[in-house]
């Protein structure tokens, strides 16, 4: 189970990889003008362009508590200790949902606004299934911590 939890676990900072850098969506606005950004370009764009909050709130929400997660469930696994770690991914795992909150948030402004048309692509799916493999390491993390 140790083994499974680990592979689940790097497959799922794979994804995340993944879902930061490739495009979450493609927006079309007037059928001529195309962009495809990724998560990390849209907090760079917020911060570049003086939404210094909303960047942060992005960063810390949608990157920084996902491979802080991440990065806390892998040190349990591989050290074997986990009373420690599995308190700290607890902690961090109650805010996690709102990295995929914030995504959809993106989302339904941009579409809100009906000058442009919306596409998913390849890095929102990543971004989703690190969210799916994350819970279930942390899942099969808690399991052997409880062993």
């Amino acid at each position: 189970m140790r083994a499974s939890a680990i592979f689940t676990a790097i497959l799922a900072s794979i994804l995340l990889f993944a879902g930061l850098t490739l495009p979450l969506m493609t927006v079309t606005s007037l059928y001529f003008f195309t962009d495809a950004p990724s998560l990390l370009s849209l907090v760079s764009r917020l911060w570049t362009s003086g939404e210094v909050a909303l960047a942060l709130i992005v960063a810390i929400f949608a990157v920084a508590f996902p491979i802080a997660k991440l990065a806390t469930i892998l040190a349990a696994l591989v050290t074997g200790r986990f009373g420690h770690f599995v308190k700290v991914f607890d902690v961090i795992g109650k805010w996690s949902m709102l990295d995929v909150m914030i995504v959809a948030i993106a989302i339904v402004a941009l579409k809100i606004t009906g000058l442009q048309s919306i596409s998913t692509e390849l890095g929102l799916f990543a971004f989703i299934g690190c969210v799916i493999l994350t819970g279930l390491s942390a899942w099969m993390t808690r399991k052997l911590s409880s062993a």
